[in-house]
């Protein structure tokens, strides 16, 4: 959502790509040996072999991958690149668009998902190959990943337009799909308990509900997981936009430590309002706010 609120006020192209096998391509900080089984041919089975790269699997990987990736941009000075030091997974440069105006361009990182906020992301200024471009000289980039994002991260990314602006265009925000299969899993999830969604739920939350109040059975192990789970998926609807939420399922969220069977009932109230409210948008809109 930031990314799309920096592009929209600052008038940025977005381009992603997914960089394959990331992992791989990091040395490992684990010491770690395996015996060699006949898949490495009959003359090595038995032999011990040491891992060098960093596995999918490994408790350090992820780390051992961001450090690789932070040493290829801080070295080449030509990129220019920072890293920004509330969030490590950002990075930023000055840039100058042609009409003079100093902004930034930004590198954001999600494990192997790259996106790029530029005026021109195919380019670079003073390098001779896009930012994409140079990335896919140091890793493997998947070609059909590469262009202006659709999807991200779950969410839908589309240029949005009004109809009384169709020549103006803004970013825009979508979790359909997203919210679609989460409730699709529920009502599977509910059905092999015998139960279902409420239907033509109008509200977040039951009406006149007070969660901090509820005094109903506590969950069962595997009710408190359920719990845990779903919250989760809920959490990231809002991260995806969906702020019409965010009160109530932070409300819900502050009793994962001790979920009640009141509590677990809600979070399906939940499910059961975004089964009837499922298509939602937002759109950054760039121009200055009016009178």
């Amino acid at each position: 959502m930031h990314s799309l609120v920096l592009a929209a006020l600052n008038g940025l192209e977005i381009e992603v790509a997914d960089i394959g096998n990331a992992y791989l391509n990091a040395p490992t900080n684990e010491k770690i040996v395996i015996t060699c089984g006949l898949e490495f041919r009959a003359q090595f089975k038995g032999r011990l072999a040491k891992i060098v790269r960093a596995q999918y699997g490994l408790k350090g990987s992820g780390q051992a991958w961001q450090s690789h990736l932070a040493k290829v941009l801080l070295d080449d000075e030509n990129l220019g690149f920072h890293m920004c030091k509330a969030d490590n997974d950002v990075w930023y440069r000055p840039a100058t668009k042609p009409d003079g105006t100093k902004y930034y361009e930004y590198i954001l990182v999600c494990t192997d998902n790259i996106l790029c906020l530029s005026m021109n992301p195919k380019s670079i200024l003073d390098y001779p190959k896009s930012i994409l471009d140079y990335l896919d000289q140091r890793f493997l980039l998947k070609p059909e990943s590469r262009g202006q994002p659709k999807t991200y991260l779950g969410a839908h990314i589309a240029p949005y337009s009004h109809s009384y602006e169709p020549d103006v265009y803004y970013w825009s925000m979508g979790s359909h799909t997203y919210v679609k299969e989460a409730v699709r899993n529920v009502e599977t999830h509910l059905e092999g308990l015998g139960l279902a969604l409420k239907k033509k739920v109008s509200t977040v939350l039951p009406h006149e509900y007070k969660q901090e109040l509820d005094v109903s059975k506590e969950c069962k192990e595997e009710e408190v997981s359920q719990y845990h789970q779903r919250i989760g998926v809920l959490r990231w609807a809002v991260e995806l936009g969906r702020v019409d939420i965010y009160t109530e399922v932070s409300m819900m969220a502050a009793h994962c430590a001790m979920p009640r069977k009141g509590h677990l009932d809600t979070v399906w109230h939940i499910f059961a309002y975004l089964k009837r409210y499922d298509k939602s948008k937002m759109v950054f809109d760039s121009r200055s706010p009016t009178q």
